[in-house]
């Protein structure tokens, strides 16, 4: 079982996470990782251009909600307003996506490191931040709406307890 994080004099956190742990993260981890992976445009033209591959987002219809209300969770509306959550979501979905993806691939390579795991305060961080998206997917999927929402039926109670 896992331990504690521990703190070091030098900055850096370590945990000691049993096999079976690291599999589990490793799963909830690529989940994250597919639920957020950037769609590409049907028409997308290839190009390491930054400047061109915006322009091409810009020229994009407006993103709409996902419609996985995990994925919705984790890329919400910016406002109530649905004209004004799609122009800003065009604007700033990708990069959002990309980020969540980007931070889950990080930690997830970090569990291919020695164990125990060594991270540093950076790294720490991205571990909190990809650890609260596991939360907010599994939370969405098992229906949780408060921290002490546990109704769940025999079938969830293994997906209750990963949560």
């Amino acid at each position: 079982m896992a331990q504690a994080f521990r703190s070091h004099p030098d900055g850096h956190l370590t945990v000691q996470l049993a096999p079976q742990e690291a599999d589990l993260l490793r799963y909830l981890i690529g989940d994250v990782i597919e639920l957020v992976a950037v769609p590409a445009p049907a028409s997308a033209v290839e190009s390491d251009d930054p400047f061109a591959a915006l322009v091409e987002r810009l020229h994009m219809p407006s993103i709409y909600p996902p419609s996985d209300p995990a994925a919705r969770r984790l890329l919400p509306d910016a406002s109530n307003d649905p004209e004004l959550a799609a122009e800003f979501r065009t604007y700033t979905e990708h990069d959002l996506r990309q980020l969540r993806h980007e931070r889950g691939l990080r930690v997830l390579a970090s569990l291919e490191d020695t164990n125990p795991l060594r991270l540093t305060v950076q790294h720490a961080q991205e571990w909190a931040q990809v650890l609260a998206d596991i939360r907010l997917v599994r939370g969405t999927r098992l229906g949780v709406s408060h921290d002490d929402d546990n109704d769940a039926d025999d079938e969830s109670t293994v997906a209750h307890d990963v949560y």
